[in-house]
């Protein structure tokens, strides 16, 4: 439902002309520069780039693709390629953040980080003729892996989940720690406390005798 309102609204924007499409992507570039988010605008211009492909412009869309690759659990990533043909999803742009994606999704983050050192250049972006590194980038992978790691671990060892965070160190840990309210102990970190897994909640069942009786005769007669 969210992905059908955002495409309805970007339709008539992204029927516009040059100078709509020249605002767009300077809300892109304020979203960049402020660590902001903006779907709609997004969305927006690859709908542009669709109807006038001979606008299209790779580093654009590279910096939506990372923008919105940084969203995740969100599924704004896969709307934003459904917006890109064959020919553009099988460039070697494209196709490497998908590679990203892809290690991101199936919550390979040891893979997802060793690849983004193999080549750093993929978390580039071109703001006004500039290459910068976006904003929060890592911290938002970092905030992502946090949140499968509520999900999926009671405990976790120290060296692993360096490698899930991305080869924090024991400082950066610790802030990292504090933040999501986890515990180290040892060499492990606590991700869940016992207490919030066993925790049960007593059910008081009132039937009354008769109620009871009636439905014992009826469990006997069928």
């Amino acid at each position: 439902v969210r992905n059908k309102q955002h495409m309805a609204s970007v339709e008539s924007s992204a029927r516009g002309d040059g100078a709509q499409l020249e605002a767009l992507i300077g809300t892109l570039n304020k979203s960049i520069s402020e660590n902001t988010y903006n779907l709609e605008a997004y969305l927006a211009i690859l709908k542009f780039f669709q109807f006038n492909p001979e606008q299209y412009n790779m580093d654009v869309v590279k910096a939506i693709l990372l923008k919105t690759l940084a969203a995740l659990p969100d599924s704004d990533f896969s709307l934003c390629l459904y917006l890109l043909n064959d020919e553009k999803l099988n460039d070697p742009v494209v196709a490497e953040l998908r590679r990203l994606h892809g290690f991101l999704d199936s919550c390979a983050f040891g893979a997802f980080w060793a690849a983004v050192k193999e080549k750093p250049q993929s978390l580039k972006v071109t703001v006004a003729g500039s290459e910068t590194s976006l904003a929060g980038f890592e911290d938002r992978v970092r905030d992502y892996a946090a949140y499968v790691l509520g999900f999926t671990y009671q405990a976790i060892s120290l060296t692993h989940l360096k490698e899930m965070l991305g080869g924090l160190d024991d400082a950066a840990l610790a802030t990292f720690a504090a933040k999501n309210g986890w515990k180290q102990e040892g060499e492990q970190m606590i991700i869940k406390n016992q207490e919030d897994l066993i925790k049960s909640k007593r059910v008081v069942e009132n039937i009354q005798f008769k109620s009871l009786s009636r439905l014992m005769v009826n469990s006997y007669k069928h």
